[in-house]
């Protein structure tokens, strides 16, 4: 009996010490978290060293650039010092979303940079294809300014093509890639690549989005008239 009384002793005071280490544990752990959510989203994705490295100017275009996508007003700047509790944002995801904003104010130096920053940083074939997406949609862009660019444009569209061909996308299937690409064998009256890429376009997305392939069934009508002629 006496045996059995000590017993439950250990087990009741083995039981109050596992509960106060918890709540010990608890409560670092989330005062912990806390610390590391209020520095915003740079910090929670890992970007911290890269970002706190780019020139103050740099930092000022990178938030400005991202307020224009997201397009917030709020005080708190969410991406140095807002609390982030959870996102579904990968750190690729988030340069490449800043860097295409930052194409589409002609910064295309600043999106160079932000774009080599995202392909270093990609894991799944879905960051790998938003980010020769966004590339392409660079070079693109630039085809009439910078030597080599259509030759970029054509290789990274070529990429995210091949990557959608094997692992299709979570989301939408982009035609950007098959558009720039077509629009590009257009302007050099290279019409046969062009029906092969418009032709790839409507099996690839055409069965899935029936506006899709009246579009591009649309386009190979245009193309082989301009063919013809």
């Amino acid at each position: 009996m006496k045996n059995i009384f000590i017993y439950i002793s250990i087990i009741v005071i083995a039981s109050n010490v596992l509960l106060i280490l918890s709540i010990v544990i608890s409560k670092w752990f989330r005062k912990w978290k806390n610390r590391k959510l209020t520095r915003g989203l740079i910090n929670y994705l890992g970007l911290s060293d890269w970002f706190f490295k780019l020139s103050d100017e740099e930092q000022a275009l990178f938030k400005l650039y991202y307020s224009q996508v997201v397009k917030t007003n709020e005080r708190v700047d969410r991406l140095t010092e807002g609390k982030i509790y959870s996102t579904s944002e990968k750190p690729s995801q988030l340069l490449w979303m800043v860097a295409a904003n930052a194409i589409l104010n002609n910064d295309f130096e600043f999106a160079y940079n932000l774009l080599s920053k995202a392909q270093s940083l990609c894991h799944s074939p879905w960051e790998k294809q938003q980010v020769s997406i966004a590339f392409s949609f660079l070079y693109f862009k630039q085809k009439d300014l910078l030597s080599g660019a259509k030759e970029n444009c054509i290789r990274h569209c070529e990429n995210a093509i091949g990557n959608i061909e094997r692992y299709g996308s979570p989301e939408v299937i982009p035609t950007m890639p098959f558009d720039h690409l077509i629009a590009i064998y257009e302007e050099s009256s290279e019409y046969q690549k062009a029906l092969t890429v418009a032709a790839k376009a409507i099996s690839i997305i055409g069965t899935k989005n029936r506006k899709v392939r009246e579009m591009y069934d649309k386009k190979m009508q245009q193309l082989k008239e301009l063919e013809i002629k």
